[in-house]
């Protein structure tokens, strides 16, 4: 309600003159005239506001940057406001599908869809995958926005999977084959274990913008989908476990691979083969910190893998090394190892946890001779200067300073580095970087 001072004119009036003996009633009209006359505050009806025309003023790049902080269900609220607005917020809702889902047990009939004899089948059914790829089929312009599309199955619980092979099955051959300027696709599935044989079970696509693949539970080689994919950058395969039959010349702009160790062996440039290819740049950099590596394991990487320059491991201790050596020590058993990295300059050994308190006690007990074996200096960095304890400076922290020249006489090559702590843990986002 708005309140609006409106001053009227007064009317000219006789004043009853004093003494005049009259009647209230005969001044009936005066009363009123001066009731009428009187300025006054009137609350007057509020004007309606004109149409919302604040999105009319701003350019779609402007929309798109502001609805690109909102979240999804935010940006499902802003849908409702007005087809422009609806037009920009279902690209950016779209671009990214992120799909996480415990698959029941079984489903209920209803949601099948299913009449007749099959009425009574109970079978498990990703309802929130369905309903996102029912979507995107039913509306194509939705399909070129997504460049990034992410399904998770927890299969854990499935009694009857023959639903989601077939779901998997049309998703790989009808949907994605939609999706022209997808750069990121993540498929983990979980159907390995559900079916003895999953071999040519799962047709190929290709997508010419893709760049990042991660793709589990499918059970058969990738041979075929990598090479659809030669501009593929980061690949990661979770549950394989063989060699990949892959010619040099498969996937040579491949930047990083997370699997296992047989079959990195056979995917990475530098892999034995007949002879290197020159053009190739070699790894430098190694992160071995989400498995346990074994010295056989660096032994056979140091033969492939001879330009390594940083790495990072996480050693397997109970399967391998005495469960009392850490620290110092640890460098002083891996020593024959280690040598054969010759361009090793940095190595993080802050993945492997200490299986009791002994390594924190004493971590730089034997630091000498480890450091004369293999042959470079030895910096441990910090920036606590410690007391030293009959010639060993030891950190209850697993933070030691020493300087060079305690360490071991200056030498022509680069210093090598010994990360014990996570702080000074690398901090490299891909597993490996060459």
């Amino acid at each position: 309600m708005s309140c609006t001072y409106s001053p009227r004119a007064l009317p000219n009036l006789n004043p009853i003159p004093p003494g005049t003996n009259t009647l209230l009633s005969d001044h009936v009209s005066t009363v009123s005239a001066l009731t009428l006359s009187v300025p006054i505050y009137s609350l007057e009806p509020p004007t309606p506001p004109p149409p919302c025309s604040g999105d009319i003023s701003l350019p779609n790049e402007t929309l798109t940057t502001i609805f690109d902080h909102l979240s999804p269900s935010s940006l499902t609220q802003a849908i409702l406001v007005s087809q422009r607005w609806r037009a920009v917020a279902e690209r950016v809702l779209y671009s990214s599908v992120v799909i996480t889902e415990d698959i029941p047990p079984r489903s209920s009939p209803s949601m099948l869809n299913l009449t007749g004899p099959l009425s009574s089948l109970s079978a498990s059914v990703p309802s929130k995958t369905l309903r996102c790829c029912e979507t995107l089929s039913a509306y194509p312009h939705l399909a070129e926005t997504v460049r990034r599309f992410y399904i998770r199955w927890q299969t854990d619980s499935v009694e009857h999977p023959v639903f989601l092979l077939i779901i998997a099955q049309n998703i790989m051959k009808s949907l994605l084959p939609t999706f022209t300027h997808l750069e990121s696709l993540e498929l983990f599935f979980g159907l390995a274990s559900l079916f003895p044989s999953l071999s040519n079970l799962f047709p190929t696509f290709s997508l010419p913008s893709l760049r990042q693949l991660s793709i589990s539970g499918m059970g058969e080689s990738p041979e075929r989908l990598l090479r659809n994919h030669p501009r593929l950058l980061h690949f990661k395969l979770a549950d394989y476990y063989k060699p990949l039959l892959l010619a040099p010349d498969d996937i040579p702009d491949l930047y990083s691979f997370r699997g296992y160790p047989v079959t990195a062996a056979s995917i990475l440039p530098g892999r034995p083969r007949a002879g290197p290819q020159p053009r190739r740049t070699p790894i430098r950099s190694l992160d071995l910190s989400g498995m346990s590596v074994t010295p056989t394991l660096l032994r056979d990487i140091s033969r492939h893998l001879a330009h390594i320059e940083q790495l990072k491991v996480k050693l397997a201790l109970r399967h391998t090394l005495h469960f009392a050596l850490s620290g110092i020590r640890l460098l002083a058993a891996l020593t024959t190892v280690l040598g054969a990295f010759h361009n090793l300059r940095r190595l993080d050994l802050s993945p492997t946890h200490a299986v009791d308190g002994a390594g924190r006690e004493q971590p730089c007990r034997g630091r000498t001779s480890a450091v004369s074996r293999v042959g470079r200096r030895l910096l441990v960095p910090s920036t606590d200067h410690l007391p030293v304890q009959d010639g060993v400076v030891v950190d209850q922290r697993w933070h030691v300073d020493i300087a060079p020249a305690r360490v071991h006489q200056p030498l022509a090559v680069e210093p090598f580095l010994l990360f014990l702590s996570g702080e000074h843990a690398l901090h490299d986002r891909m597993a490996l970087r060459f």
